[in-house]
């Protein structure tokens, strides 16, 4: 995971986005799937996401463009569980730079 600098994002304010394995306000940071599984084992979480956001100084808080809850299955290996975030994330990626590019023009 990259950190930029606040001078950065500031320069280059509502042009950047950001892909992350999880919603809106949850996990923050780096690890997020992991993170979530190991909820998901302990009985704390029943489900994660995937998330693309605008880019802002405070890791992983921009506002949502786009977001899809990820339903963590009984029986799921963290392998499992990366495989079907990464598909999401296949999918919301490229959806979501459309919308920001439609909303453009």
């Amino acid at each position: 995971m990259l950190i930029l600098s606040p001078e950065f994002v500031d320069a280059f304010s509502r042009k950047l986005i950001n892909l992350h394995p999880a919603l809106p306000g949850d996990i923050e940071g780096a690890h997020a799937i992991d993170r979530a599984y190991e909820e998901f084992l302990a009985g704390k979480r029943e489900y994660t996401g995937v998330m693309v956001h605008h880019v802002v100084a405070q890791v992983d808080r921009g506002e949502p463009i786009l977001s899809e809850k990820v339903t963590i299955q009984k029986g799921d290996t963290l392998e499992d569980l990366e495989n079907r975030i990464h598909a999401v994330e296949h999918i919301l990626l490229p959806k979501a730079v459309t919308k920001l590019l439609e909303s453009n023009m």
